[in-house]
Parts: structure tokens; sequence; C-alpha cells
């Protein structure tokens, strides 16, 4: 009798904690009231940049 009570709770609380109702969004329309700026530089896919290992003038490549 003990078991049937508790399996008839346990059965009626996880009908009551899956039975969650559906969450729902509704668009506002409003002024917008922050900004965000940002800078950058935008590079190409395959650009990189070459430095030389030492300093100096190159004469001959």
């Amino acid at each position: 009798m003990r078991s049937l009570i508790l399996a008839l709770f346990a059965w009626t609380a996880c009908l009551v904690a899956c039975s969650a109702p559906e969450e729902t969004t509704c668009p506002k329309f409003s002024n917008i009231s922050e900004s965000v700026f940002a800078s950058g530089l935008i590079k190409a896919k395959g650009q990189y940049r070459a430095y030389a290992n030492t300093n100096g003038i190159w004469f001959q490549i």
C-alpha cells in the first residue's frame, strides 16, 4: 500500500513538473536608447604582414 501511494505521488509530481507552460516571445517596437560603436581593421582572408628579423636596409633580395 505504501509503495502504491509513493508511486502515485511520483507519477503526479512528474506530470506537474513536465507540463510547464511554453514560453513565448513577443516583439516590441520602441526607440533605440543605447548604441555601441566599435572600430577595427578589415583584412582579406589570406592577408599577412612580413617583417625582417634584423634592422637595417636590404640591398639585395
